[in-house]
């Protein structure tokens, strides 16, 4: 028998989960003036230029 103090989670609750996972990365990792974003990486190379720099 499952634990009453657990929800099940529902599929828009995985889905909001996901894209809030997506926007973190693209926004913070990804993108060149995010907070983890690191200019020593691969990111840095000319042909990712569109990645790092999308607004």
């Amino acid at each position: 028998m499952p634990d009453s103090n657990y929800s099940k989670i529902e599929d828009k609750q995985i889905d909001n989960i996901c894209t809030d996972m997506v926007r973190f990365i693209l926004c913070e990792i990804c993108y060149e003036d995010g907070a983890f974003f690191d200019k020593d990486g691969v990111l840095m190379a000319d042909e990712r230029t569109n990645l790092r720099r999308w607004a």
